[in-house]
């Protein structure tokens, strides 16, 4: 079964991908050259607030979205891709927390009420809240390994399709390799 998104939702995630990056872009630059431009803390402040804005926005799509993703997965049975699915919701949601105090931390900053260091600004620049996710996501668990492997078939000969049964056999005969030997390099022979 394939499944694909409808037009209509793929023209909205260009569209607001496109403001997003705008109003990213803006609050970045204006961030970045806020002391040598002496830009006013109102219109850093702004350009934090159109920021935060569409994150918000994003945010709340995305967990709309996975709102009704559990339901689809428990009633077709795939219990391993619905354990992803919960873990990602919930690096999703820490992630988000993070991202709200690296906000308020940003616009303080702003604001002038709070002076982060320069060593320190990536923290509150999204960093925390990227490298939460990311240790969060690739955090290892005992199923982590179905998701995206599965073990290679021996195949045969005659027919050129794959046995299961006797992948361990060949394996053994070929020092480990369950791959043909006259496999390696066949596409190289059809240049």
């Amino acid at each position: 079964m394939t499944e694909a998104l409808e037009d209509c939702t793929l023209v909205k995630i260009h569209v607001f991908g496109l403001i997003r990056v705008y109003f990213r872009n803006l609050r970045e630059a204006a961030m970045v050259h806020r002391h040598c431009f002496h830009i006013s803390s109102n219109f850093v402040t702004m350009t934090a607030l159109g920021a935060v804005t569409t994150a918000s926005i994003l945010f709340a799509w995305i967990l709309m979205s996975l709102a009704g993703l559990p339901k689809s997965l428990k009633k077709r049975n795939l219990e391993n891709q619905l354990k992803a699915v919960s873990r990602f919701a919930v690096a999703f949601l820490v992630g988000v927390v993070a991202s709200v105090l690296g906000a308020l931390v940003q616009l303080l900053d702003c604001l002038g009420s709070l002076a982060a260091p320069w060593k320190h600004q990536y923290l509150a620049d999204g960093g925390l809240a990227h490298v939460i996710i990311v240790m969060w996501m690739w955090m290892p668990s005992a199923d982590s390994g179905q998701l995206g492997y599965a073990a290679p078939i021996c195949q045969n000969d005659d027919d050129g399709l794959w046995k299961e049964d006797v992948a361990d056999k060949y394996a053994e005969e070929n020092g480990g390799s369950k791959i043909a030997l006259a496999a390696v390099g066949a596409a190289d022979d059809d240049l």
